[in-house]
């Protein structure tokens, strides 16, 4: 019988509900985001600029053919790790420091153009993805002009961010942009 009354109750017809009295078209808000998101996207900004000139540090230490620069941008323990292109991968400051010296002891200049820089950040570490247009004079084999895919970790500790890790690949380009003249 319960079932029989349900059944009913489905096909009478609903009553209308009373049509809402018309309210002037409301303007759309244009809420400023709360103070607190204003200022992490601030920080997230200024973060990403710091990023960007540690990366920008890195390649003038390279530039500069300095080992005591380059050190300055890397964390000195066993957690630094380096690939050069065709070179095996080094681990710890002292073996990535070793890298330096070969390069900077063979090489009379080089000089890049960074394209494609991207950064991306998650909590303590940060990522830099971009292609090294570069010329280099070495000593013993002469002049090389080429592009190199790159991507260098950086880690912050205690506040302060420095490279963790360089790796960098050979690739083909036709477009390659070659400096000429300083980095920046």
């Amino acid at each position: 019988m319960a079932r029989k009354v349900v059944a009913e109750a489905r096909s009478k017809p609903q009553a209308k509900p009373a049509a809402a009295p018309r309210r002037a078209a409301a303007r759309p808000r244009t809420r400023k985001p709360a103070t607190g998101v204003r200022k992490k996207r601030r920080q997230s900004r200024d973060v990403v600029a710091a990023i960007e000139q540690l990366n920008r540090r890195y390649y003038d230490a390279f530039q500069s053919l300095d080992t005591e620069e380059m050190g300055r941008v890397w964390w000195h323990d066993e957690a630094a790790a380096c690939i050069h292109p065709g070179w095996d991968i080094r681990h710890g400051w002292t073996a990535v420091r070793e890298t330096f010296d070969d390069i900077f002891r063979n090489t009379r200049s080089i000089r890049f153009a960074l394209g494609d820089v991207r950064v991306r950040i998650v909590g303590d570490i940060a990522y830099v993805s971009c292609i090294e247009n570069l010329v280099s004079e070495e000593s013993d084999t002469g002049d090389y002009l080429g592009a190199v895919l790159a991507t260098n970790i950086f880690e912050r500790r205690r506040s302060e961010w420095r490279l963790i890790h360089h790796h960098a690949s050979p690739f083909a380009s036709d477009e390659a942009d070659l400096p000429e003249g300083p980095l920046h």
